[in-house]
């Protein structure tokens, strides 16, 4: 604190209590009252304006790490760390006085605060509203807002601790100006990360002719090991967009992030193919989230009777997404081109749509438990997530095709039964199709084989209890009852269910498919009656020692015995090739940025159960408890190839009672075994 304001803060408080003091009675001098209540009323002035000085000079920014979005009627600590920063800077207080006011912040993000979030994006309207095409402040505090409000508690944190005495020689930007100078200094984690994309569900078959924007194509974004920054996502189209498109816009989960004319020089052409490119994004994925980026599109106002019949295309090109991690490395994904969505341009109002997608509470494929002497009932296999699109959707059929392994299907898994809110609505023995191939049309109309001949498949119809309200999403339950395994089939059996396609009727009573939709919406489960069920824990990859040359990779999951007690082999090994290895615990393999299988290098790797106890040769894991398995892999690569590298789960082996028993392999269920990635040097 300067000591200049200190001594003349004392000093005016000594001198109004000297005048209190000292101040004479009536009775012996002719002051008026009026003459000292002056007097008081201009000492009082002085030592509160002192005060404020000093408040001024003392005060720091509250301490504020935004992690989620904020919009009206948010509830938390972090609502209430929000409003005592806005109230840090008087152009964008809360409320001078009452509820919200500096000292009376709450948890609650009502309008006050909304509206002076909105004076705060205005305020830095150029980092914040500029790049993603808006003019005015929303209330709403997205990923910019927060970057932005992270930044700035960031740096006057350090100005106000930088040095030991507060002298007038503050070179800071960071003022309360229109003019916003500030650069992004937060303090961060260096972590090297990597981008996981994929086409997401979310996209329109007939974009509205009425003026309206419709969600064109949709792609999932996830961050791994690290906070990625999207700065760059490409759309490619088959034919040229200006012929038929006003305007684009593209949300990050529901926030809008950038708006483009059709016209614009952003859309180029490459090769007869026309690239649709959002730049300078700095759209922030939080490490190990997922975020959807949803293109939305709308249709130009003069769109010709000849154009209107036309469809077009778009998908993301290979290397289409560009991000950078935490520690500055860039990154392009996909590897291969994401597969592309066709729209028409009929007036879709009332037609409707049905959207199908495996909804995220579904279980995993991997490992079912199942009883040898009777047969298993009430077994969820798959929840899907079914939306109705411009209409409201009464359903009418559904086909599920089930294979297996086993050649006799029905031998394995006796029906599945139907879901819908808690209720029952349909329970179907599984068939063998012994005719010819039952077929339907897509969304897109194209003839389609649903199920083939000699498939097996459940077919549920007079699904008219069922009706989904306009633009809401429902849960359908597939529940599964199978035979007992004793005499019909051997454990390690697989099974497969796939949604082959939905039929529903909208408001006006035509009929509304979405056929053809087997991407995406199965399950495999490998059937067992003794065995072990797994729970993924941790993941961790880094590179030892400056040049980098050397990296460990280290897997965690859980592991519980169900039936018999189990018996796991000592010992992992990395595949680099086809070939299996027998007497083995454990297979994994290490990959390159490009997914690829990297067999350069020299890997050693450690396999442990902690708690199982050891005899010749194996882990013996007693029937009912859980176990945790850590996998740790040590890669050389000295004189190899340069890349960024991570760790895959590839096998698990065991056998049943004895270290005598048959040996089972599991395969499926570890897509999500995997480490992060490290980049290491030759």
């Amino acid at each position: 604190m300067n000591n200049s304001i200190k001594t003349s803060f004392f000093a005016g408080v000594l001198a109004l209590a000297l005048v209190i003091t000292a101040m004479p009675t009536p009775s012996l001098y002719a002051a008026t009252t009026t003459d000292l209540e002056a007097k008081i009323a201009s000492l009082v002035a002085q030592v509160q304006q002192l005060q404020a000085l000093l408040a001024n000079q003392t005060a720091s920014t509250p301490s504020i790490n935004l992690t989620r979005n904020l919009t009206l009627g948010s509830t938390g600590s972090d609502v209430k760390a929000l409003q005592q920063f806005l109230n840090s800077d008087p152009a964008t207080v809360v409320a001078l006085t009452g509820v919200g006011s500096k000292g009376n912040e709450t948890t609650y993000f009502g309008p006050a605060t909304q509206a002076a979030v909105v004076k705060f994006q205005n305020k830095y309207r150029s980092t914040i509203l500029t790049p993603v095409g808006l003019v005015n402040g929303t209330g709403f505090v997205g990923l910019s807002t927060r970057a932005k409000i992270n930044m700035l508690a960031t740096q006057q944190t350090q100005s106000t601790t930088n040095t030991g005495s507060n002298t007038n020689t503050n070179t800071s930007s960071n003022t309360n100006t229109n003019t916003d100078t500030n650069q992004n200094t937060t303090a961060t984690v260096s972590e090297e990360g990597d981008i996981e994309v994929t086409r997401g569900s979310e996209h329109t078959s007939t974009l509205d002719l009425t003026g309206d924007f419709d969600a064109i194509y949709s792609l999932e974004v996830k961050a791994e090991d690290s906070a990625m920054t999207i700065n760059r996502i490409e759309f490619m189209f088959d034919k040229r967009p200006s012929r038929y498109i006003d305007s684009f816009v593209l949300y990050q989960d529901d926030t809008k992030i950038a708006t483009i004319d059709s016209s614009a020089s952003a859309i180029t052409e490459v090769d007869d193919i026309y690239r649709l490119r959002f730049s300078s994004l700095s759209s922030i994925v939080e490490k190990d989230t997922k975020s959807t980026f949803t293109l939305e599109a709308k249709a130009l106002d003069n769109l010709s009777g000849s154009r209107e019949a036309d469809t077009l295309s778009v998908y993301v090109p290979q290397n289409g997404v560009r991000a950078v991690d935490t520690a500055k490395y860039s990154t392009q994904e996909p590897k291969n081109q994401l597969a592309s969505r066709t729209f028409d341009f009929r007036d879709a109002e009332d037609d409707g749509d049905i959207t199908v997608r495996i909804d995220s509470d579904s279980p995993q494929s991997g490992i079912l438990q199942v009883k040898e002497k009777t047969n298993t009932s009430d077994t969820t296999v798959m929840i899907t997530s079914v939306e109705a699109e411009d209409s409201d959707i009464t359903l009418k059929e559904m086909y599920v095709k089930v294979a297996s392994t086993e050649s006799v299907v029905s031998n394995v898994v006796r029906n599945l039964s139907l879901v819908f809110d808690g209720d029952t609505i349909a329970k179907e023995s599984v068939m063998k199709n012994t005719g010819n191939a039952i077929t339907g049309k897509d969304e897109d109309g194209t003839l389609y084989t649903i199920i083939d001949t000699d498939e097996y498949y459940v077919y549920f119809e007079d699904l008219d209890k069922i009706t989904i309200d306009e633009d809401t999403r429902e849960a359908l339950t597939l529940k599964a009852e199978f035979y007992k395994q004793e005499g019909r089939y051997d454990n390690g059996t697989q099974v497969t269910f796939t949604v082959r396609s939905l039929e529903g009727e909208n408001v006006n009573g035509s009929d509304i498919v979405n056929g053809n939709i087997n991407t995406g919406s199965a399950r495999t489960f490998t059937l067992y009656t003794d065995g072990l069920s797994f729970s993924f824990k941790d993941a961790d990859a880094s590179s030892q020692g400056t040049a980098r040359r050397s990296g460990e990779f280290s897997l965690e999951f859980d592991v519980t015995a169900f039936g018999s007690d189990i018996y796991v082999p000592f010992d992992a090994v990395r595949q680099v090739g086809t070939t299996t290895t027998a007497d083995v615990g454990a297979e994994y393999r290490i990959v390159n940025s490009a997914r690829e299988m990297y067999t350069l290098g020299t890997a050693n790797q450690s396999f442990e159960i902690k708690g199982a106890k050891e005899i010749d040769g194996y882990f013996r894991l007693f029937q009912g408890t859980t176990y945790r398995i850590t996998l740790q892999v040590f890669l050389d690569n000295t004189g190899a190839t340069e890349n960024v590298y991570r760790t895959q789960l590839d096998a698990i082996r065991f056998k049943v009672g004895s270290t005598s028993g048959t040996e089972h392999t599991i395969t499926d269920g570890f897509s999500d075994y995997r480490t992060g990635t490290t980049l290491l040097k030759s």
